[in-house]
């Protein structure tokens, strides 16, 4: 997956990744032996992948495409655009690894206000949680053992800043103030998993998201709301 040198101008462009032109965010978890062989794509399997699995938000639907696609090592879920190319995809291989590449919905690379672009916070930080709410549901399912690794990948973040807020957070823009831009080429977050408690898909996504926020020099919590001065519960609303 080319997920191990942030300096590799192909960061996590292998396998999968490489379907989405603009590739901004991958997230993948491992189970324990990635290798292995678990999982057969049977009917009954793409009943589960494309319809059944839920997210752990009540009022949105698992926005991980809505195109099935079969390929030599795992089960794809997608949004085409054409010539091959995936505006993002969920995919699930054999060994119960899942993969989740992300373009547009994740940020934009380009100049405006002297930025190199942005990425987005909050549909990151969701994506990230309702990753490991389902990755629960599949290791249940599948007898997926842990430890798990769970890796966090944005691709050419240096120059960009931070974008897509929750509710009373300014975005950045040209005169409301001058936002800190990332210094790092592209940033690799990563977290093994050997215990799953109660509640855990949350906090690891909190987590994720404070650093997040860290690797853009920021101590913020931006992807939750501001209530009364204080931060709130998480915004699903405005994830997009």
């Amino acid at each position: 997956m080319r997920l191990d040198d942030q300096t590799d101008e192909q960061f996590a462009l292998g396998g999968l990744g490489g379907r989405v032109p603009d590739l901004k965010a991958r997230i993948v978890i491992l189970p324990e032996d990635p290798d292995g062989h678990r999982i057969e794509f049977d009917e009954d399997f793409w009943k589960l992948w494309m319809t059944d699995l839920k997210g752990p938000f009540p009022d949105r639907e698992l926005r991980w495409g809505s195109s099935a696609a079969p390929t030599a090592m795992a089960a794809a879920r997608c949004d085409e655009v054409g010539d091959g190319h995936w505006r993002r995809y969920a995919a699930l291989d054999h060994g119960g690894a899942l993969d989740i590449g992300l373009g547009g919905q994740a940020g934009w690379r380009g100049e405006r206000n002297g930025w190199k672009g942005a990425c987005f916070l909050l549909p990151i930080v969701a994506t990230v949680w309702e990753v490991c709410y389902v990755y629960g549901q599949l290791a249940e399912r599948f007898s997926l053992e842990r430890p798990w690794e769970l890796s966090i990948a944005l691709r050419e973040t240096s120059g960009t800043v931070l974008a897509r807020f929750a509710t009373g957070w300014a975005e950045p823009d040209s005169w409301t103030y001058t936002p800190a831009r990332c210094k790092e080429p592209n940033i690799l977050l990563r977290r093994e998993l050997f215990e799953t408690p109660e509640g855990w898909p949350q906090s690891i996504a909190y987590s994720v998201g404070s650093q997040i926020e860290n690797a853009f020099g920021s101590r913020y919590q931006r992807f939750r709301t501001i209530t009364d001065g204080q931060l709130g519960d998480f915004d699903i609303a405005r994830s997009g």
